[in-house]
């Protein structure tokens, strides 16, 4: 920080001389001289940090852009990072155990004690002034390495999943969660692991690696198993009628005929945004009084709606179910749902 100080100490010395030399009315009027404003450079972005195969913790991030002190000076400053860090988790400066200056990332943070937590901030130097840190980064030493080459494949109707072994690692823990919103936990998994019993949707799983110091950085991967989708939920039936009115101060109504137009909107709970991505469909169906059934239309969307001339049917006319479909079959039905017209109901 000493050097900090003296940078922009000396860079105070530099503009007030340059402004005397301006200002004297004695100099050369031929002399130009180039204004320079400085300001704090970027904050490093990107940041990650994580274990590596010999204990000890790597700290990467993006190099910063292009500053507005690099696109005015002509005599460019490259930029430097500070790395603080201690085992308190807090920022002040007065509980930062040590600091180094590196030139570029990463850096490597070696000869550290087993099972402890190290806390770290960034922060960019350039012409003696340094940024703010984007916050507080954590890790523990002798945690095992991340999982790596984590792969996902649909087999059958189950999903099986396979990674490489992690540095240190005693154990592996898997979550997992559906588009459905369901989810569970897989402990003292091993590779490769066959997860069975699923549905027709898509799943994430998260592996981590785990000894007695704590759980490596996460890893995660996709994948839908070759499954019929889902019955949808939540189908719903709106029924309604649309009146066509004259109104005699405002148009001819000699030739007016009333149309009565009746409206059906049927809407359902949607599968998910992974559903489309493997040919996801629905079906919907239109029950008459007869017993009869039609498909009234194919659509990707959770929601259909109609309009025609159907005032003479009964009430209970109006009945639809829904059936999903995708590249792998299709569900089974929903049950049948009806909605009534409350303008054609017999008073």
């Amino acid at each position: 920080m000493k050097t900090a100080f003296a940078k922009s100490f000396l860079l105070f010395l530099i503009t007030m001389t340059l402004m005397a030399c301006g200002g004297g009315g004695g100099g050369d009027d031929s002399s130009e001289y180039e204004s320079v404003f400085i300001s704090k450079p970027r904050a490093p972005q990107g940041i990650t940090i994580e274990n590596d195969e010999d204990g000890n913790i790597v700290l990467d991030w993006s190099v910063a852009e292009r500053s507005d002190n690099e696109v005015m000076s002509r005599d460019f400053d490259t930029i430097s990072y500070n790395i603080y860090w201690s085992t308190s988790g807090h920022s002040d400066l007065e509980d930062r155990m040590a600091s180094v200056n590196v030139s570029e990332p990463p850096f490597i943070h070696k000869n550290l004690s087993l099972g402890t937590t190290y806390y770290y901030e960034i922060t960019a130097v350039q012409y003696g002034l340094e940024s703010g840190s984007p916050g507080i980064f954590s890790a523990t030493a002798g945690v095992p390495t991340k999982p790596v080459n984590l792969s996902a494949e649909s087999v059958s109707t189950d999903i099986r999943l396979s990674w490489e072994p992690a540095a240190r690692a005693d154990f592996y823990n898997v979550s997992w969660s559906n588009s459905l919103g369901e989810s569970g936990m897989i402990d003292f998994a091993t590779s490769p692991l066959l997860h069975t019993g699923l549905v027709g949707v898509g799943y994430e799983y998260v592996v981590t690696a785990s000894n007695a110091y704590g759980n490596s950085t996460e890893v995660a991967v996709t994948a839908i198993p070759a499954l019929p989708p889902e019955t949808p939920v939540g189908l719903g039936i709106r029924v309604g009628t649309d009146f066509d009115i004259c109104l005699p101060d405002l148009e001819d109504c000699s030739d007016f005929i009333r149309e009565d137009a009746t409206f059906v909107q049927v809407d359902w709970q949607d599968i998910g945004a992974d559903f489309q991505a493997i040919g996801g469909e629905y079906d919907v169906y239109r029950v008459y009084p007869s017993g009869q059934e039609s498909r009234v239309t194919r659509t990707s969307n959770s929601y259909y709606s109609n309009r025609f001339r159907d005032t003479s049917s009964p009430p209970d006319s109006y009945c639809y179910y829904v059936v999903a479909r995708n590249n792998f079959g299709t569900s089974l039905p929903t049950r049948t749902v009806c909605g009534f017209n409350p303008w054609n109901v017999p008073w």
